[in-house]
């Protein structure tokens, strides 16, 4: 679980992000964020699209 401080932190990190970037701020490129620096688990991310609650 991550902390409000460490998850106001990484909202930080994703702000520069679009800034230093140029792109939009929408929850697409969020998820292009996260997945960008390795902060999604894929095989999880893919289970739960499938519905499949293990």
């Amino acid at each position: 679980m991550l902390w409000f401080g460490e998850r106001k932190e990484l909202e930080n990190k994703y702000y520069e992000w679009v800034e230093k970037e140029s792109v939009n701020d929408c929850p697409f490129n969020v998820i292009c964020f996260l997945q960008i620096n390795s902060l999604i688990d894929v095989e999880k991310a893919r289970k739960f699209i499938r519905g499949d609650s293990k």
